[in-house]
Order: structure tokens, then sequence, then C-alpha cells
């Protein structure tokens, strides 16, 4: 009997250790429980200024937008004085996507789409509108025009930019007498 109440006290000692142990968890949870709620505390104190930072950063957005927006409406104004084809258009909407290309009467061609005659007066285009006012000299590389969108491109820089801009072109094909005006020297090599 001795020896079963021995066994029976180790028994209890052994339980008893084994509660000791889930009694540290239980308090160990506790603290757990209350770091989390005082978690959620910080967290729904800090919700009115996580809400005005967002709406900080939605205003400054929208002022890049529309400082960016006008930025891009006058440099594709410029470029469209002087091309004989279309207009440019630039674009980034509200997730940052840019478009750069041209509307045409087709509708809205992106630059990786344009034909090489095309690129070719949307790059002439873009170095006119860049380099803004005063003296510049533009060089267009018109190998890929065909004749008639060579014509068209020399009449409407002709006809839309002044004097201070001097412009190389270096073409295939030399006008016809009389296609553009004598403004324009032609130089055979």
């Amino acid at each position: 009997m001795e020896q079963m109440l021995t066994q029976q006290i180790e028994g209890l000692r052994a339980k008893k250790k084994e509660l000791e142990g889930v009694e540290k968890l239980f308090i160990k949870a506790q603290g757990i429980d209350e770091e989390i709620e005082k978690s959620r505390s910080e967290i729904s104190d800090l919700g009115p200024e996580i809400q005005a930072i967002k709406e900080t950063i939605s205003e400054l957005k929208a002022k890049k937008r529309e400082s960016l927006s006008k930025t891009m409406e006058s440099l594709a104004g410029k470029m469209s004085e002087v091309m004989p084809v279309g207009k440019a258009l630039f674009d980034i909407d509200e997730d940052g996507k840019v478009f750069i290309g041209i509307q045409t009467e087709a509708g809205a061609v992106p630059y990786a789409g344009l034909s090489g005659g095309q690129k070719a007066a949307f790059d002439s285009a873009l170095s006119y509108a860049l380099l803004g006012a005063g003296e510049k000299l533009i060089i267009i590389e018109a190998a890929e025009m065909d004749y008639t969108r060579l014509i068209d491109t020399l009449k409407s820089i002709e006809e839309n930019v002044d004097d201070q801009t001097q412009y190389i072109v270096n073409t295939w094909t030399r006008p016809r007498p009389g296609a553009v005006s004598e403004k324009w020297v032609v130089v055979t090599l």
C-alpha cells in the first residue's frame, strides 16, 4: 500500500508540474491578449491620422496630375503646330500609366505603333516643342517618310515655325519643283 501511495504522490506531483506549465502558458497568453488589445487601441487612435495622410496624398496626386496635364497639353499643342498629320498625345492616367502617341482620324496610335514616317514627324515635332523659344537647329532624319508625308511635313514646318528655327532634313527624295517654297534650300549629295 505504501508503494501505491508513493505512486499516487508521484503522479500528483507530475500533474501539478504539468498544470503549473499550463498556468504559465495561460498567464503568458493573457499578457499577449493584453498586448493585442493595447495594439488595437493604438491602431484605432491612429485612424484619423492615417485618414488625414491618405487625403493629403490624394490631394498631392491631384496637384501632380493637374501640373503634368498642363505641361503635357502645352507640349502636345506646340508639337501639333508642326505635325503634318494628326495631333500629339501625352497622357498619364490615375494609375500612373503613360500614353505617348498621336491622334489620327482613325483614333489614338501609341508611339510604338507609329510608322517610320510618323515617328520621324513626331520626333522632329517633339524636338521643336522641347527646344522652346529662340534660335534653334533641328535635324530630321526623314528617310522613312514617303514623298507625300515629306512634303506635308515641310509645308507644316514652314507655315508654323518662326524664322529663328533652322531645319536640316535628310531624305532619300528630292522635292519636285514648286512642291515647297523657295525658303527651302535643296542640296543633293
